[in-house]
């Protein structure tokens, strides 16, 4: 992919075989993660129409054979690589699988347009939710002690 999804959408050409043993290799070791994010990338060989943000083929392959059951999020709604507008993107990305749509660009009016298209999460969307928040939570100290913070970084 060469282009920039904040601009445009990137096409990737490789077929099914390669991506999967290259490609998306690296995301296979990482299936236990709590939480990860889609891109708004287009792979001719799984499904040429949708980016794999609003793609269930792509959601369907990172579910069952990249083996990933955490929190699925979208990247930037408003980025340029997504046909039609923010609440049908949100739409389309949910449809296809997504737990959680993000929407960055600050515009509270789309933010609304967007939280009145969606459904509720399902039970699993909350499940995973739960999981991502407790892994979250066990990496942040308990207390932290600033002076001692800076005493270690030297400022």
């Amino acid at each position: 992919a060469v282009a920039d999804s904040h601009k445009g959408l990137s096409r990737v050409i490789e077929d099914y075989d390669y991506l999967i043993e290259n490609d998306f290799a690296v995301f296979a070791d990482f299936s236990d993660a709590k939480m990860g994010m889609s891109a708004h990338i287009l792979f001719d060989a799984i499904d040429p129409l949708w980016p794999a943000t609003l793609s269930p083929r792509m959601i369907d392959i990172m579910r069952r054979e990249l083996a990933f059951d955490g929190l699925l999020m979208t990247d930037d709604l408003s980025m340029e690589a997504l046909p039609g507008t923010i609440p049908t993107r949100a739409m389309a990305a949910q449809r296809a699988g997504i737990d959680i749509v993000l929407h960055c660009n600050g515009d509270a009016g789309e933010m609304q347009s967007v939280a009145e298209v969606l459904e509720q999460p399902t039970p699993k969307t909350h499940q995973r939710m739960q999981a991502a928040i407790g892994a979250r939570d066990a990496l942040v100290p308990q207390s932290l002690d600033i002076d001692a913070l800076h005493a270690q970084l030297g400022v």
